[in-house]
């Protein structure tokens, strides 16, 4: 076990990072953070590298906190900045993000501050085990703020602040869901690139509910087409409809929201298949598509 304890501060050199095959404990409070990041970086800590104000810290400095498969994590009241996030290849060969979790274990991030990183600010890929990711605040990442990828079943994802992620870029959303049977709830996710949340996989989120989703560039909820029987509870606070993206549907599905479907591109029902649509349901189409 590492433990960190509340107050310390943390600052990394280019291309390193903190790999966790145990336990990380990093648990700090309210008025006494945690700190990871750049050492560069001269707002926390003082100028470590004592060179005044002829560097500043950026985007892309360090490769995050990366819980390996059978590592577990604790991290509550921490800020983390201007780590890596995405898939790379050479030299590297490994995926990053401010924090990232793969394989057996448990990991919950909580009263988080995740900011500034060049790819994703929390991302959950092929895990297991309870993972909880609640009350944090995402900003400013190049990427999803929060990206969850076959995840399992004891997914929760509450009361996070997820704002100005990718800005300017629709292929990046506030909440990424990928076949997952997450909790969704109570988030604020505004000002981001794409949605404000993003459902696409086999396995929906067992629920969502109780989220504010305005204000994203294209609008509150997305839905890939076979994932577009997700059930997104009337409490969700967005405006406009729910938007359908091109593709084909390998399930039965029934659009069961009472809300507006806006198809954004054509949908193809396959063979065998049912598409429900409910009485009283208006669906919408982009120019040049169909059903």
């Amino acid at each position: 076990t590492l433990t960190v304890p509340a107050g310390r501060v943390v600052k990394f050199a280019q291309n390193t990072g903190l790999w966790i095959n145990g336990i990380l404990s990093a648990v700090g409070s309210s008025g006494n953070r945690i700190y990871f990041t750049d050492y560069r970086d001269d707002t926390i800590g003082g100028d470590t590298n004592g060179d005044a104000s002829a560097s500043a810290p950026a985007a892309n400095w360090w490769y995050g906190v990366h819980i390996n498969d059978g590592g577990s994590a604790t991290i509550d009241y921490a800020t983390i900045r201007y780590t890596f996030g995405g898939t790379y290849g050479y030299p590297y060969y490994n995926n990053f993000a401010g924090v990232y979790k793969t394989g057996t274990g448990s990991v919950t991030v909580s009263n988080s501050l995740i900011e500034k990183s060049n790819g994703f600010g929390l991302w959950l890929l092929n895990s297991t085990g309870i993972q909880t990711l609640s009350g944090n605040t995402l900003q400013n990442n190049g990427s999803h703020g929060i990206l969850v990828q076959n995840a399992g079943a004891s997914v929760t994802v509450s009361g996070n602040a997820v704002s100005t992620s990718g800005v300017g870029n629709t292929a990046i959303h506030g909440l990424y869901m990928e076949n997952t049977p997450a909790t969704v709830s109570s988030n604020i996710v505004s000002g981001n690139g794409g949605y404000g949340l993003y459902v696409t996989g086999v396995a929906l989120p067992v629920s969502v509910t109780l989220n504010t989703l305005n204000g994203n560039g294209l609008g509150g909820v997305g839905m890939s087409a076979d994932s577009s029987g997700a059930v997104i509870d009337a409490n969700n606070v967005f405006t406009g409809p729910i938007h359908v993206e091109v593709g084909s549907l390998s399930r039965d599905t029934s659009w069961v929201n009472d809300r507006v479907y806006y198809l954004r591109g054509d949908i193809t029902v396959n063979s065998s298949r049912t598409l429900t649509v409910p009485a009283g349901r208006v669906v919408k189409f982009a120019q040049n598509t169909g059903l």
